[in-house]
């Protein structure tokens, strides 16, 4: 959740941080445009999904 409990979608990465390496990058769009960042815990995380692979 975003501040002023705005809903927001972030995809897990293949790649790792370089501060923490265990920890996984995120890819989302927070108004500008796609980045991959180092903000997993940044923000409340109200869910956790999973796609099988096809």
């Amino acid at each position: 959740m975003l501040p002023g409990n705005l809903s927001h979608i972030a995809i897990v990465s293949s790649n790792h941080s370089t501060l923490v390496p265990a920890r996984m990058l995120v890819i989302h769009n927070i108004g500008v445009g796609a980045k991959e960042q180092d903000n997993l815990f940044a923000f409340r995380q109200t869910g956790h999904f999973r796609f099988k692979p096809v």
